[in-house]
């Protein structure tokens, strides 16, 4: 394997520019073909809880506070679990929800929990994740005998789809298609130890440069 330099590089790419250019091309007419005609639309849905444990019904203390904030991270966990996943299938008449992707997150540095839910049909995401704030709240008051768990914003049938990234995939194809054709076209390159300049013989051969015979082009 030969040592390349930067002029090396760039005169193996414009030898080769076609390829180099084909590569990309090739990846995003396949990419964008697959995610607008291939790849179905997919929704998300967003519930979203707030978190309060209050001692007083008239007053929210410092303590109040404190253990809301570590409440979070139970609720998180609760919400994942096979109780309140399973309960939430029931109560929209549905077996499972294999079908879809559900999330259950943290708002960074709040007492806020998202419920994500993504699949094809954008009515009945909404709806699954409305179940899963529901019956959270239902399985947080039968374990816990609290009721510190209030639905901020219910989720709502979105209308434009969340993926596939269309736009973004399409592109990045674009971006591995360039940097595997270089990269192809550099690793060629490397490793073609054909003897072509007088450079090259003191390179390989170690030996001095006695003459050089011109090439004549005939007419």
């Amino acid at each position: 394997m030969r040592d390349l330099t930067l002029r090396d590089i760039f005169k193996a790419i414009l030898d080769r520019i076609v390829f180099v250019a084909v590569v990309p091309a090739v990846a995003v007419i396949i990419t964008a073909f697959v995610c607008w005609n291939v790849l179905p639309p997919t929704y998300t849905a967003t519930t979203t809880m707030y978190v309060l444990n209050r001692a007083s019904e008239e007053t929210i203390s410092y303590t109040d506070v404190n253990t809301s904030t570590l409440l979070v991270n139970d609720y998180q966990a609760l919400a994942s679990s096979n109780r309140v996943v399973d309960g939430a299938a029931k109560m929209i008449s549905l077996e499972n929800f294999e079908d879809y992707k559900v999330s259950i997150s943290l708002q960074s540095s709040t007492r806020l929990i998202s419920v994500d839910v993504e699949g094809a049909d954008p009515a009945m995401t909404a709806n699954v994740a409305n179940a899963i704030a529901a019956n959270l709240s239902d399985c947080i008051l039968d374990v816990m005998k609290v009721e510190n768990i209030s639905i901020i914003d219910a989720a709502v049938p979105p209308i434009e789809p969340s993926g596939p990234k269309s736009l973004r995939n399409t592109a990045l194809a674009g971006l591995i298609g360039l940097v595997l054709s270089v990269g192809i076209v550099v690793l060629i390159e490397a490793m073609n130890t054909k003897i072509r300049t007088a450079d090259d013989v003191q390179e390989f051969l170690k030996l001095p440069v006695l003459t050089q015979i011109p090439k004549f082009i005939s007419y």
